[in-house]
């Protein structure tokens, strides 16, 4: 998980191996997929055909879906947040991080009852 809502964080699973690789973009950004595979391809040297899976924080935008659906036919796509309109990135942006703050402190909570150190942020 990035703990920074304005910074996307898209993850490809790669066949053979299962290998997740993944890449970051301005969430903002209507090509945020199509800069982290960008990203992904030329420090993986990975082709769309390598690809199993695709896992975006953030809800592609139109342009993404379309982009997704073209280089990585019959491949499922999933995000966790959805895209807002764009008059709503300030609030979607203050309500996913209240939502990571939750989960971060949730975390820290369980591994500090089981006895383990916190995570570093």
């Amino acid at each position: 998980m990035n703990a920074d809502p304005q910074v996307n964080m898209v993850a490809f699973r790669l066949h053979p191996q299962g290998r997740v690789a993944t890449g970051r973009a301005r969430t903002r950004d209507d090509d945020a997929l199509q800069q982290a595979w960008n990203t992904v391809r030329q420090e993986t040297g990975a082709t769309p055909a390598d690809v199993t899976r695709v896992y975006s924080e953030w809800q592609p935008s139109a342009a993404d879906s379309a982009f997704a659906a073209a280089t990585f036919p019959g491949v499922e796509l999933s995000w966790s947040f959805r895209r807002p309109a764009a008059d709503g990135w300030e609030a979607a942006f203050a309500d996913v991080a209240r939502q990571i703050e939750r989960a971060l402190t949730k975390t820290r909570m369980e591994q500090t009852a089981k006895g383990a150190p916190p995570p570093l942020l």
